[in-house]
């Protein structure tokens, strides 16, 4: 069955107004994600435009064409501005004027309304560059990458290339006067491949603003609230990555002395606050240019890469003398005696070889962590506020 330009062009509008409820919707279900809500304004112009398109034999000839062409570069300027608040990018809206403006001055020439060749050339070259511009934008979103943006980034980047196609086709054409774009079987089947690429483009961004979410889940999963560090799981997804590379390793387990009397003597809030202290410190040392993580309480952990042992505990004691001298700074409160908080360390280095097991990578940290333990408890026993640190030979059975 074939179906007339009419009604391929209701299809078309169809489309849109589906894709407007639908990011609506979405809008609605997640009001903080404000790229949505310019996603779906955006489209929702885009509807505008096409029904002006529609009612073109029952409007002025002229300000359908100035008009409803202006709605439709409104539209994309939008979704650009979608894509910018995703992005964490300025609004820049008076950009949103640029197209809609030099529309207005080349419709003010006779010429130019009365070539329809022209008219979509220019309409497509316009378009075609606020989309590329739209893709531009979408390559600075930040720590952001999945199947979302990757299929966003194809859309647009067919769209674009559809706009371009059509300007070129359209440029040698003979000029038309007064032939109604509505009546055009091809630019009926063109609005509906383009308002098809505009519906999955949607989809993308819904897609995009999930992985996202997932991405902060994840990300808040692994990180201790009091001291922004990361937690025991973050660490050790750090470390396991480090084990599977191999090479010279060294695990270092930090224990704040005599945490639980900090708490009894000046209160949970100073404790707290011992805690946010050492995680500052520990994040600005020499220790903290690897894998760091809080492993529950009072203990901490480090992993560094490349060093010796002697390099490893120098850079141990360096964090126990700054963090010792940075908690004397603690105020506990008016009755409080003055605070000194300090740390025990234990360290565990080993040479590994890389591997891509990862049962054995496991394996190798569970050791690493128990030979440290073992140093950071003979610290404890000899006295506190000291390093001890051991030279770990692991061997593994061929696999």
């Amino acid at each position: 069955m074939r179906l007339d330009p009419w009604t391929l062009w209701v299809i078309v509008t169809m489309v849109a107004v589906l894709a407007a409820v639908a990011m609506n919707i979405a809008w609605l279900a997640s009001p903080r994600e404000r790229s949505l809500a310019y996603w779906s304004l955006g489209v929702l112009t885009q509807v505008l435009g096409l029904v002006g398109i529609l009612l073109r034999g029952s409007l002025p000839e002229f300000w359908v064409i100035l008009f409803a062409n202006a709605l439709l570069f409104v539209s994309y300027s939008l979704l650009r501005i979608a894509i910018r608040q995703f992005a964490g990018l300025p609004l820049k809206w008076h950009q949103m004027l640029y197209a809609p403006v030099l529309w207005a001055v080349l419709c003010s020439f006779p010429a130019f309304v009365e070539s329809l060749p022209a008219r979509i050339s220019v309409f497509s070259l316009l378009s075609a560059a606020l989309l590329a511009l739209g893709v531009l934008d979408l390559e600075r979103v930040k720590g952001h990458g999945g199947i979302g943006r990757w299929g966003m980034r194809c859309t647009l980047g067919f769209t674009v290339a559809l706009h371009l196609v059509r300007a070129v086709l359209m440029w040698g054409a003979d000029s038309v006067h007064g032939a109604p774009i509505i009546s055009s079987s091809a630019a009926a089947w063109f609005g509906l491949t383009g308002m098809s690429g505009l519906l999955l483009a949607s989809f993308m961004l819904l897609l995009m603003v999930r992985e996202r979410s997932e991405l902060q889940l994840r990300r808040a999963a692994q990180v201790d609230e009091l001291t922004s560090l990361p937690n025991r799981r973050g660490f050790q997804e750090q470390a396991i990555a480090a084990c599977h590379a191999g090479g010279v390793i060294a695990v270092v387990l930090l224990d704040i002395d005599h945490f639980k009397q900090i708490n009894d003597r000046h209160g949970h809030a100073t404790g707290d606050h011992v805690l946010r202290i050492f995680g500052q410190v520990l994040h600005a040392s020499a220790l903290g240019r690897g894998a760091i993580g809080r492993m529950g309480g009072e203990e901490f952990a480090a992993l560094l890469k490349g060093l010796d042992l002697a390099t490893a505990r120098a850079r141990a004691e360096q964090f126990r003398a700054a963090f010792r001298d940075e908690s004397t700074r603690l105020k506990p409160g008016e009755a409080g005696a003055r605070l000194m908080a300090t740390v025990s360390i234990g360290i565990a280095r080993a040479r590994l070889e890389p591997t891509t097991c990862p049962v054995t990578a496991q394996t190798r940290l569970d050791l690493l962590l128990s030979r440290a333990d073992a140093a950071l408890y003979a610290a404890k026993a000899a006295g506190r506020d000291r390093v001890e640190a051991a030279e770990t030979e692991i061997v593994e059975r061929p696999s």
